[in-house]
């Protein structure tokens, strides 16, 4: 379908216009000055075929209370007509829509009808070109019927969880590089609490050897003093005989008793282990012990980062599976121009980020994209024509009657000249044949 006619009066800036379209005219070119409304013809087939959502706050020409848009696009005709309610009420604009068919009869829910022939893409398609990527790939996601919602949230989990696994492991791996680790340690530790009862009581040994050591000190000092007493006493003998016979016999009794100190303290000492010995045995136990401590949490850090290198390895894998889903699905789409493909934050056209393609291929892309959202209506709006220079206009004339199309185009020009429409003081004149 396209469109066969319009007639619009006393809406926005146009007065009255009525302009009739052959169906082998691909172009309808409407141009006229800035301000005589040639934006608000365009602007009322939208608001005929889009719906309120479509239509201006204000849709009526300054001081008029009633106009009206009709449509004519041979199996549909839509008449939108607006008007103004009772000043003493409301004042508001008011519309209704009614669209007939060729016998005359009317639908019952006119706008579901219209919306099932038009899309965003209808009323300006070169609207796709001015689209972030991330929006433009949207779009056509949509178009084409694919939904990644699933398989996109499985992969930003993935991704999280790589993203932990790789942290995990790159604290692990440092942990690794700096760990001590000492392979000569035995496996088990000393036994501390064995070296040390036996450094007690080779302590307490000492200290019973120590005590008899002075005990045999104290007797031979007692000798060494009976000595000279006895010395004195040989000198005093005749005056002390009875006592030299009492000191003779403590002597002998302390050399008795010394010899049995003395014999003991050597037994003492003799059962005294190396000290010595045992506190090297202790340092030595501390160093082993703390090797092998260093081993066993060096052998926990290895243990953690092949956890780490698993869990990133699991997520990859996860990650690799989803993009080749994602791919094959792709692959697998339908796509409304050749060479047209999705790439993660946009799209590319023959394999190139489509923002680089030519003018001339992105204005190919998005009058197909226009065009393939609208299978059943060929009818395409674009405002601001004058963007477009000659090659590109002639590419676009290429396009519509390839497909089939009528294109509705405003430029400005100051006179008709070589134009289907020309828009002066709101009045549409149309071109004569």
């Amino acid at each position: 379908m396209k469109i066969l006619s319009l007639e619009a009066a006393n809406i926005l800036r146009l007065s009255a216009a009525y302009v009739t379209v052959g169906d082998d005219q691909p172009i309808v070119t409407v141009s006229g000055r800035n301000g005589h409304g040639k934006t608000s013809l365009l602007t009322s087939i939208a608001m005929a075929l889009g719906g309120k959502k479509l239509c201006p706050p204000e849709p009526l020409k300054r001081g008029k209370d009633r106009g009206h848009v009709t449509v004519d696009l041979g199996s549909y005709k839509i008449t939108r007509r607006f008007w103004r309610g009772d000043v003493a009420k409301d004042y508001e604009i008011h519309s209704s829509l009614e669209v007939t068919s060729p016998d005359g009869s009317t639908y019952k829910s006119p706008q579901a009808l219209l919306d099932k022939l038009v899309s965003d893409l209808t009323f300006d398609p070169l609207a796709f070109l001015d689209l972030a990527p991330a929006a433009q790939r949207e779009y056509v996601r949509k178009f084409v019927g694919l939904d990644f919602t699933t398989l996109d949230q499985a992969r930003r989990e993935a991704m999280a969880q790589a993203s932990t696994a790789a942290a995990v492991l790159k604290m692990a791996d440092r942990d690794v590089a700096g760990g001590d680790r000492y392979p000569g340690a035995p496996s088990q530790p000393v036994d501390v609490a064995q070296l040390v009862a036996q450094m007690a009581e080779a302590e307490r040994l000492q200290g019973v050897a120590d005590t008899a050591q002075r005990a045999l000190d104290l007797a031979r000092q007692q000798i060494t003093h009976t000595d000279h007493s006895i010395a004195q006493a040989e000198i005093e003998i005749r005056e002390l005989q009875a006592e030299i016979l009492g000191m003779t016999t403590r002597r002998a009794e302390a050399v008795a008793e010394g010899k049995g100190l003395r014999d003991a303290a050597a037994a003492t000492s003799a059962a005294v282990p190396d000290t010595v010995t045992l506190r090297a045995a202790l340092v030595a136990a501390g160093e082993t012990n703390a090797q092998v401590s260093a081993n066993v949490r060096f052998a926990a850090v290895l243990e953690s980062r092949d956890e780490a290198q698993a869990a990133v390895d699991i997520a990859k894998r996860a990650i690799a599976a989803i993009d080749a889903q994602k791919q094959t699905t792709l692959e697998a789409a339908a796509f409304p121009v050749p060479g047209l493909a999705f790439s993660d934050d946009g799209l590319t056209f023959d394999g190139l980020p489509f923002e680089q393609a030519s003018y001339a291929q992105q204005l190919r892309v998005a009058v197909a994209m226009g065009l393939a959202t609208n299978p059943e209506l060929k009818v395409l709006l674009i405002k601001h024509g004058n963007a477009l220079d000659a090659k590109s206009l002639a590419l676009l004339t290429d396009l519509a009657e390839q497909a089939g199309a009528q294109v509705w185009l405003e430029r400005v020009a100051e006179t008709p000249d070589g134009v289907s429409i020309f828009i002066q003081d709101g009045i549409a004149h149309q071109a004569v044949a």
